[in-house]
């Protein structure tokens, strides 16, 4: 089903709307956390978010959304999160990956394809809004939901493909930026103390050993998927909605948890899609 023509011009009203307001955060950012959709960003930012709550006594139902604590207190960093395409065209002219290279302090933050495609299915099919969906260019949800989930995962524009493309252009586009800390979702969950660690300090050097063991406790999983269920976060991120388990923001956070939906054939297709050195590395 096709959008009428006043969606489709609301459409790109909202992007162009989105992309300028987007280029301004760029330029004013102190740091930058990069990454694919549903690679644990928001996690990542609740984490950081709490740093700031011990420091400053910020309410902790509140997020860092890009200079609200900066605007609280000048010590606090401008934290820019994005999952915009490096190769995607800024209001500029020139490409997002030209313009976040201005930043100083880059994170990129990757995660295993195949669990960013299912976690995205998910996302698109239970919790996503009419907006977010028309921004993806799909325009009937009843439409995605009747698609095999292999054939989402497969799809170049929705799938493995799309995760693929997107991270491989910031790994191409930073790989000579000279302020830039890679870190994985795999890395965060295996030791979640000592991978944040690197990350908070690295955006702000001035984070403590105890400010970091708190911020990791305050982001447990058990406690995330709780303060979500509660209602507890002003963020409209981490508003519980989905009529299913599979519908939270805080969903499974297991790696390698795309398996347990697929069997067979379809495990093999979707597994030829990730490099075996990346195969190797993170399942």
């Amino acid at each position: 089903m096709r959008a009428d023509v006043w969606s489709r011009f609301a459409i790109r009203h909202d992007q162009r709307r989105r992309a300028k307001k987007l280029l301004r955060r760029v330029r004013l950012a102190d740091a930058a956390v990069v990454s694919v959709g549903k690679s644990g960003r928001t996690w990542l930012r609740a984490m950081l978010s709490h740093i700031y709550h011990q420091r400053h006594g910020l309410p902790a139902q509140e997020l860092i959304d890009f200079d609200n604590f900066h605007a609280r207190h000048a010590a606090v960093p401008r934290i820019l999160f994005t999952g915009v395409e490096a190769g995607g065209r800024a209001p500029s002219g020139r490409t997002w990956a030209q313009e976040v290279a201005t930043v100083k302090r880059i994170v990129l933050l990757s995660r295993d394809p195949r669990d960013v495609a299912v976690s995205f299915y998910f996302q698109m099919t239970e919790r996503a809004t009419e907006r977010e969906l028309q921004r993806k260019g799909v325009y009937s949800r009843a439409a995605l939901q009747e698609m095999k989930m292999i054939d989402f995962l497969l799809d170049p524009r929705l799938g493995v493909p799309r995760v693929n493309r997107m991270l491989g252009g910031w790994r191409d586009a930073v790989a000579d930026h000279p302020g830039v800390l890679s870190v994985s979702y795999e890395e965060l969950r295996a030791d979640t103390e000592a991978a944040f660690g690197r990350v908070a300090r690295f955006i702000d050097p001035a984070t403590s050993a105890s400010e970091i063991a708190a911020a990791v406790a305050f982001g447990s999983f058990d406690m995330m998927q709780a303060r979500e269920r509660d209602g507890f976060f002003n963020s409209e991120r981490l508003r519980a909605s989905g009529e299913t388990p599979d519908g939270r923001k805080v969903r499974r956070g297991k790696i390698g948890g795309y398996r347990d939906y697929l069997s067979g054939e379809d495990l093999l297709r979707l597994d030829r899609l990730v490099e075996p050195a990346q195969d190797g590395a993170r399942t």
